[in-house]
């Protein structure tokens, strides 16, 4: 027997947790099925980790112009790793609230990747916590569809983490390449 639910989001992003939250401050049950991490692709490996990085190198240019305003510094200089840690502990700590967000608003969450069969159904397929695989089927009298982004290529320019990368490898560089 399906899990029943006024909406059910698939897809843990901005857009699907914002509509999960709207629901559930509306007084709907909600279920939210995430792939990852809520917060999607802006939290973990775009926006927040970029404008962290765009604040590392924005201190850096504070310091490097100091003389400008009569303050007299050493060369400066960057520890990309340093730079990194902090990066991640702002993710971290956006992440961990809004997961305590979310459950204080009394959305509930599952943990894998959702397929919309019609009529209202998800199947989720997903690890259960004793490490093996599960599907769950829930039924929603709404769906919201928040399925988020993809990395778009270029032909012929096959992404390997090395030569080629995408925004998903350089927010997690542990040096500058």
């Amino acid at each position: 027997m399906p899990e029943q639910f006024d909406v059910v989001v698939i897809g843990g992003g901005p857009g699907g947790y914002a509509a999960a939250l709207y629901g559930a401050s509306a007084g709907l049950s909600v279920a939210l099925v995430e792939k990852d991490k809520v917060g999607g692709t802006c939290l973990h490996r775009g926006c927040i980790p970029a404008k962290e990085l765009l604040e590392t190198a924005h201190a850096f240019r504070a310091v490097s112009e100091a003389a400008q305003f009569g303050i007299t510094t050493g060369e400066p200089s960057i520890d990309f790793g340093v730079a990194m840690q902090r990066k991640q502990q702002v993710v971290d700590a956006q992440w961990k609230g809004l997961q305590g967000t979310i459950k204080g608003r009394g959305v509930t969450s599952f943990s894998g990747t959702g397929r919309f069969v019609g009529g209202g159904t998800v199947v989720v397929d997903g690890t259960g916590a004793d490490g093996a695989e599960e599907s769950v089927t829930l039924s929603g009298a709404n769906v919201i569809l928040a399925a988020g982004s993809v990395v778009r290529t270029i032909p012929g320019f096959e992404i390997d983490g090395r030569y080629v990368l995408t925004f998903f490898f350089i927010v997690m560089m542990p040096t500058v390449p």
